[in-house]
């Protein structure tokens, strides 16, 4: 109920990312998934950056919000939602900046200072002043932005670490503690993974928070899921 009261695109495409990901993970096909969704996410930038394509994407005169779900979703296809088009604006600007910096990037909060000369006046909207200072709103984009691409593709692979330790610890008790509540992190997690698409919410405290509990908690899991069998075995006896 929450989620649905939320109006918030993010969280339904979380959940139905979730879905996703927990049938992967019940069918131990991630090592297949993970590149796939590589594949499709560099097919993506390619075609948007093919003869500049990205331009026929510029956000409409008239951007505004809206109170009904429905027309929220409609006004985004149709470039006509300011946040969503707000959100391009930045994207294309740190997308020229990575290209200008790939390697060392802009260092530690370095969008808000630099990203001005890099956008583009076409995908402007009535919010681009940005008077809050607020960042790229996708974190993969401010890890490149910041640490270049080396440290977004570290910030990746402990992603994707995860999610492989995730499958095999389900594939090795998945009947038992360890492979239930090691499936119940996985799904938590993609859904922080998306929901950094459209925002940087590593740096604020109510998902990073979470964040980096998933990761601990998996560290400890084997120990966790070994006192748990012997608590139950000793009780039994």
């Amino acid at each position: 109920l929450a989620i649905y009261l939320s109006y918030t695109r993010a969280c339904y495409v979380a959940v139905c990312f979730e879905v996703i990901v927990y049938f992967c993970l019940k069918m131990r096909s991630m090592k297949l998934a993970i590149p796939l969704a590589f594949v499709l996410a560099i097919g993506l930038v390619g075609f948007l950056l093919h003869e500049n394509q990205y331009l026929q994407y510029t956000p409409s005169t008239s951007t505004v919000m809206h109170d009904e779900f429905s027309d929220h979703v409609s006004s985004t296809f149709e470039g006509k939602d300011v946040s969503s088009m707000e959100r391009i604006y930045r994207w294309v600007a740190g997308g020229h900046m990575i290209a200008d910096k790939p390697y060392l990037g802009f260092g530690p909060n370095g969008f808000v200072p630099n990203y001005r000369e890099y956008t583009v006046f076409i995908f402007e909207t009535w919010v681009s002043d940005n008077p809050e200072q607020s960042t790229v709103h996708n974190y993969y984009i401010l890890q490149a932005i910041e640490l270049g691409i080396p440290g977004l593709l570290l910030f990746l692979t402990i992603i994707i670490l995860f999610f492989l330790r995730i499958e095999r610890y389900y594939g090795e008790e998945k009947n038992n503690l360890k492979g239930k509540f090691s499936l119940a992190l996985g799904v938590s997690m993609s859904s922080i993974v998306i929901n950094n698409i459209f925002g940087d919410l590593i740096e604020t405290d109510k998902i990073g928070f979470f964040f980096f509990v998933l990761i601990g908690l998996l560290i400890i899991l084997p120990k966790l899921a070994q006192e748990f069998s012997t608590h139950k075995e000793t009780r039994y006896e």
